[in-house]
């Protein structure tokens, strides 16, 4: 950006005309207050992301490492966890199709998971079914369109033999071999 606004410096400066050429050099001016900006804004944003990272980070490594002993309700928290399923299916689902991976597991054998945000596992398992056979269907489409073409190859080529071996023939014919050496290397292929 800034060598873009550098070449356009540089042309305003070549300007003949003295009126444009002042409205060049402000447009510079104000190109490079906006960029100075727009850059001092990002390293702003920048270091906030990275602060607020590394304070994930840290808080996770607090929380994953072994503390004192564990209280009840940490062996509660324990089974109510949300585990994320497979990813690898859900990233070829559109954004707005995807279920939230928020799943908790219940501590109960007779009381079944409850999602609280998201889809119940029928509609995920249907999700999953309908991005499966799309892109099942994609592929066979591949397959049918290289066929195609594979076989659209072979016919050029045995048009393409055809043609070289009547010429060929018309010139064995012109050399003077007789009919029956001709019949009898026919014979032999």
């Amino acid at each position: 950006m800034n060598r873009t606004i550098e070449d356009y410096d540089i042309m305003a400066r070549r300007e003949m005309i003295k009126a444009k050429r002042e409205k060049a050099e402000m447009r510079v001016l104000k190109f490079r207050t906006d960029y100075s900006e727009l850059r001092n804004q990002f390293e702003k944003l920048k270091g906030e992301a990275a602060t607020a990272n590394a304070a994930a980070q840290r808080t996770e490594l607090l929380t994953s490492s072994g503390g004192p002993l564990p209280s009840p309700s940490d062996a509660r928290r324990r089974f109510q966890t949300s585990h994320p399923s497979n990813h690898s299916t859900n990233n070829t689902l559109h954004p707005a199709l995807r279920p939230q991976q928020t799943e908790t597991i219940s501590e109960s054998p007779f009381r079944s998971s409850t999602p609280h945000n998201g889809y119940s596992a029928r509609e995920s398992h249907a999700l999953d079914e309908h991005t499966f056979i799309q892109s099942t269907s994609d592929r066979l489409d591949e397959f049918l369109a290289q066929g195609r073409e594979v076989l659209d190859n072979l016919v050029d080529q045995r048009q393409v033999l055809k043609g070289t071996h009547k010429r060929l023939l018309d010139t064995a014919n012109t050399l003077g071999l007789s009919r029956n050496v001709i019949v009898w290397i026919e014979r032999r292929r």
